[in-house]
């Protein structure tokens, strides 16, 4: 049996774990509750503490129960993520987040009440997730100006602009940030550039909805690496909005893929992931492919940026 491949599985019995500091979660987690009963599932709520916690909730919710659903947004699957790899019951989102970007790229509604449907009558696909430097994550890894603009958004201005908080804050840091000097090795094949911002993909959005790449794939068993280089503010925006757009771009964009990549700069750089704080330079990518069981839509878009 594929380790991608599509299965139906029963899911009478269902753990919602919810963060109740999550986005819409106070406001919506109700409703969609409701439609889970409606479609035959018998619930459980749970709303750990702290992230520890919640990594025990999870990892005995898959043994005990025929589904675990994650309330909440990229930061709170994130922090879940080392319980929900391997076997056990598969995963469903209820996205409550700001950016939702996993569930973007897995096709699901981003009302909640319409993603407790396909948690109540979806099919289960096997997902990759990226590791960097020993950590796990589902989305994209950024150095350069993606992370420092991520470090600037605020509680505030997530709650105020919600999906725009990221953008606007890399556009204003994209005005004052400076370029720095990064080897990037993918595959073992090395290539020295002028960089601005590196993002390295397991997934197929960052930021509320901006593609990795128009090929990215979250289960075709690597990494999308791409690399903004250092050139004067016009070029860079039209750079960024190659990047939006999800096209090929322009030649200030550098692109790859692989099963590892290796970022080396000659000074520390933060880096980001999921939205949540990483560490710093030097960084040790790989991908583990097809061990996160996740509910996704009966019937899906065909066509690039989705799960394959």
């Amino acid at each position: 049996m594929s380790k991608h491949r599509t299965v139906a599985v029963s899911r009478r019995r269902v753990l919602v774990i919810a963060n109740s500091s999550a986005g819409r979660v106070r406001d919506s987690l109700d409703e969609a509750l409701k439609v889970l009963k409606e479609q035959g599932c018998d619930y459980t709520i749970e709303t750990p503490e702290n992230a520890d916690i919640l990594i025990e909730t999870v990892s005995n919710g898959r043994q005990n129960y025929d589904a675990v659903v994650i309330a909440g947004g990229d930061g709170t699957l994130n922090a879940a993520l080392p319980a929900l790899m391997g076997e056990g019951a598969p995963i469903g989102i209820l996205p409550f987040g700001t950016a939702n970007d996993l569930a973007r790229t897995l096709e699901l509604p981003l009302e909640p009440t319409d993603a407790a449907r396909v948690v109540a009558s979806g099919r289960v696909r096997r997902i990759d997730v990226g590791c960097l430097n020993q950590r796990y994550f589902f989305n994209v890894a950024h150095v350069g100006v993606g992370a420092r603009a991520k470090r600037s958004v605020t509680e505030e201005s997530k709650r105020r602009w919600r999906g725009l908080s990221y953008p606007m804050a890399l556009v204003q840091t994209l005005k004052t940030y400076r370029p720095f000097r990064v080897r990037i090795d993918v595959d073992g094949h090395s290539r020295r550039l002028w960089a601005v911002h590196v993002a390295v993909g397991s997934g197929c959005y960052f930021g509320g909805g901006v593609p990795v790449s128009a090929e990215a794939h979250i289960a075709d068993g690597k990494l999308d690496v791409y690399c903004i280089r250092a050139v004067g503010p016009w070029r860079l925006l039209r750079a960024v909005g190659a990047i939006w757009r999800g096209g090929p771009g322009p030649d200030t964009l550098w692109r790859a893929s692989g099963h590892t990549i290796e970022l080396i700069t000659r000074r520390p750089h933060h880096i980001t992931a999921d939205g949540e704080a990483f560490g710093k330079t030097p960084a040790s990518f790989h991908v583990e492919a097809g061990v996160v069981p996740v509910i996704v839509p009966e019937q899906r878009t065909e066509g690039k940026a989705h799960v394959p």
